[in-house]
């Protein structure tokens, strides 16, 4: 069976659709796969973190700055217009 391509863009514009979403948190975001469709759809303050040093390590480079090794148990410092899990 072939792989189905990934392409983030579509889920990010279907959550955002909803209402303006310029900053956006993907708590287990993984590589950032969901934070990069989210930039691509507009939401310019899109970030995320995982608690996999590796996940984030793999990071694609153009959302490496906006992803951390972190965890949902201890607070973040700012408020997002959405969280994505």
């Amino acid at each position: 069976m072939a792989a189905i391509p990934l392409n983030p863009v579509a889920p990010a514009r279907v959550i955002t659709a909803t209402g303006r979403a310029e900053s956006v948190l993907d708590v287990g975001c993984a590589t950032g796969l969901l934070v990069h469709g989210f930039l691509v759809a507009g939401s310019s303050g899109a970030e995320g973190f995982d608690l996999s040093e590796t996940a984030i390590a793999e990071a694609d480079p153009e959302v490496r700055d906006r992803v951390r090794v972190a965890s949902a148990t201890i607070p973040y410092g700012r408020q997002y217009d959405l969280i994505t899990c």
